[in-house]
């Protein structure tokens, strides 16, 4: 609400919805309230979240980032399948998907095709900015006194080392290039 009453522009926009199937939205509400918080504008698609409502939901806000959550290790393909959809849809390279949940992990985000994993609210934030969303407006956060300086907020290319948060490397022949980072093109961990 204060960057909004600011006139500060978000640092990103952020598609977010629980999967197809998967009726449970604390960790994804969560992940929301840090998103904003960290000055990124969420969409909230809320949950039972079809590929197709993703996909109008990017064409519609024009966003570059889809936040996926699960619960149940019964819905959990239907993240491979939104995925699928996109390259379906000729909108794959345009994207970043970011995965989360209880029972996600690493391996799995990798086998589903995601380019980030999130364990939980402050990584999704992190990954947020990590996959080239956080295009900070330094000047104006700080001519409006919200940041005493550059160290509390992160620039595009900022890149957080941890093992916990992997992203996926450039692919040489995808549209979106990030300050070296595109969506699409293999998971790798950190050090």
């Amino acid at each position: 609400p204060i960057l909004s009453a600011s006139g500060i522009k978000p640092i990103g926009k952020v598609i977010m919805g629980t999967v197809k199937g998967d009726l449970h939205d604390i960790g994804k509400n969560l992940c929301n309230m840090m998103l904003r918080g960290s000055g990124f504008e969420v969409i909230d698609l809320g949950v039972d979240t079809s590929a197709d409502e993703f996909i109008d939901a990017i064409e519609k806000h024009k966003a570059s980032v889809v936040g996926m959550s699960a619960l149940l290790t019964t819905t959990m393909p239907n993240m491979g399948k939104t995925i699928e959809a996109f390259i379906d849809a000729d909108l794959r390279d345009e994207v970043y998907f970011m995965v989360g949940g209880a029972p996600v992990t690493p391996e799995f985000a990798d086998d589903m095709g995601a380019d980030a994993y999130g364990d939980n609210a402050v990584e999704c934030v992190e990954v947020a900015h990590r996959v080239g969303v956080g295009r900070v407006h330094h000047v104006e956060h700080r001519e409006a006194g919200l940041v005493a300086g550059d160290e509390h907020v992160r620039p595009a290319n900022f890149v957080v080392v941890n093992h916990c948060l992997p992203v996926r490397r450039p692919r040489p022949n995808s549209s979106i290039d990030v300050d070296g980072l595109t969506p699409g093109s293999g998971l790798v961990t950190g050090p």
